[in-house]
């Protein structure tokens, strides 16, 4: 539908970190559907695996910049 690599090669492009991709899948529109995030529905399901991968290293990210501010860096 959208295509494979072109996310990351526009992060790479910006300079700007890529945090993953995750493909469509049937589980993850079906918890979707009923309300329910799929971290939820099925921790250890594939794309669980991913968002919780996805959302470290955003976090690791915003901590990151956060100590940069505190120290002057930025």
């Amino acid at each position: 539908m959208f295509g494979h690599g072109g996310v990351k090669a526009a992060a790479e492009k910006m300079d700007a970190p890529f945090l993953g991709e995750i493909p469509l899948h049937i589980d993850v529109r079906k918890a979707a559907d009923a309300g329910i995030p799929i971290v939820l529905a099925n921790p250890d399901h594939d794309a669980s695996k991913t968002y919780r991968h996805m959302a470290g290293a955003l976090a690791a990210g915003l901590e990151l910049g956060k100590r940069k501010k505190v120290f002057g860096v930025f």
